[in-house]
């Protein structure tokens, strides 16, 4: 999953890089590998992860500039920077961090919504400060404390499991799941894989739930 959103980041010599979301410290030391430590900036939110990370990055030889802080914002004093990466998972693109980087720069974030999670997107930043691409598959990431779901319900035990005429695996589908997530404002699907297969719950606000099991008759 790193290696292949380092790829969608497409990283060249000389290029500045933040990343949201320092975590381990694993991608950043990756980025300073590539690009020297000068180059590569990584925010993170919690402090004793941050500590953590810079610790961990120290001894194995790196010195990214690292800071703790709200990575939706943009890092103060910084300007444009050639790419930016999100490892945490976003329900949209702030502008604020669009902002952030340069035209022709590249932004790499999973996404997540009620319907869908872990949407990747490789996006392309323009001129005039949108920016525009491709989904690129999955990569499932913890979401940015700001960007969570609030748990408005407890879906689990709602409903009943029984045959839905076609395999439930088939709703996570990113194809299908995007579609019916634009189609379904307000619904929220989750799911949990079992021993036969997945079991998959759409549920609304309103407390009205559906589910759906593999094998189940």
């Amino acid at each position: 999953m790193v290696a292949r959103m380092l790829g969608l980041l497409e990283v060249q010599d000389g290029q500045r890089v933040v990343e949201i979301g320092t975590g381990t410290g694993y991608v950043a030391a990756l980025l300073c590998e590539r690009l020297g430590d000068d180059l590569v900036h990584s925010i993170e939110l919690d402090p004793g992860v941050a500590r953590q990370a810079e610790q961990a990055l120290a001894q194995a030889g790196y010195r990214p500039h690292l800071r703790v802080g709200d990575g939706e914002q943009p890092w103060p004093g910084l300007g444009p920077v050639d790419r930016l990466i999100a490892t945490c998972a976003l329900r949209h693109i702030p502008y604020a961090l669009l902002r952030q980087v340069r035209p022709g720069g590249i932004v790499v974030a999973p996404l997540a919504r009620e319907f869908w999670s872990g949407a990747l997107v490789q996006l392309h930043v323009q001129d005039d400060g949108t920016a525009t691409g491709p989904f690129r598959g999955g990569a499932t990431y913890m979401p940015m404390r700001a960007h969570r779901l609030p748990d408005l319900h407890d879906v689990h035990g709602k409903g009943r499991a029984r045959a839905a005429g076609l395999d439930p695996a088939r709703l996570l589908d990113l194809g299908f799941a995007l579609y019916a997530g634009a189609r379904l404002p307000g619904v929220r699907l989750i799911h949990q894989n079992t021993d036969n297969g997945v079991q998959v719950w759409a549920t609304r606000e309103n407390g009205s739930a559906a589910t759906a099991a593999t094998g189940e008759e």
